[in-house]
């Protein structure tokens, strides 16, 4: 069963896609296309909540640095921080304790991934993600994407785009069962499949 981290701008494009307009969640029940132009990323994001319902061997997680990160966040922003808090909560709350504790005695530490070049705060969410047990991280940090082969290989966590998260999943059989076809086909994951070398129909 995959077990996805996500980092702190994943949970913002939950945001955008969870407190929508009337039309657009109904097209997200629907499993019809948006009715606005979305960025990859964000159409990507899109997608995984339609999905969600029929992917449920697939689990969203994070770590507490997440609670942590809207905490610090400034008073002028405080509803923000509010509704990103309750997405957050809604992710992740219900799973059972052992798919959001983070074992603090196995595993990577920050400062592993700080000698890879990443911040301090990016290294904590990728190393508590790997403490966690995640299969993998979704994030849409080019700096953290572009170490995903040494961390896979070293830590057994794939690092990935949630564009490529969709693609490789549905690619690989998780279930579209929306009319729309498929997302390497049409819509604004053309150009990302394409870089994935994914091009025909499964």
């Amino acid at each position: 069963m995959p077990l996805v981290a996500v980092d702190s701008m994943i949970i913002d494009l939950l945001d955008e896609n969870l407190y929508v307009e009337d039309d657009i969640a109904e097209a997200i029940e629907a499993l019809e296309p948006p009715s606005v132009n979305l960025s990859p990323a964000a159409y990507a994001v899109y997608w995984l909540v339609a999905l969600a319902p029929f992917w449920r061997s697939c689990l969203y997680t994070f770590s507490d640095i997440l609670y942590y990160e809207l905490s610090r966040m400034p008073s002028a922003k405080r509803r923000y921080a509010e509704r990103l808090l309750s997405v957050a909560l809604s992710v992740r709350e219900a799973h059972p304790e052992e798919y959001r504790a983070v074992d603090k005695t196995h595993g990577p530490r920050a400062a592993d991934f700080v000698a890879l070049g990443l911040k301090e705060q990016d290294a904590q969410h990728v190393a508590d993600a790997a403490r966690i047990g995640a299969t993998h991280f979704l994030t849409r940090d080019k700096k953290i994407l572009a170490r995903a082969i040494l961390i896979r290989e070293t830590w057994h966590i794939q690092i990935m785009s949630p564009e490529a998260f969709l693609l490789t999943s549905v690619k690989s059989g998780a279930p579209w069962p929306s009319r729309v076809p498929w997302p390497w086909e049409h819509g604004p994951l053309q150009q990302a499949a394409r870089a994935l070398g994914i091009g025909q129909s499964p």
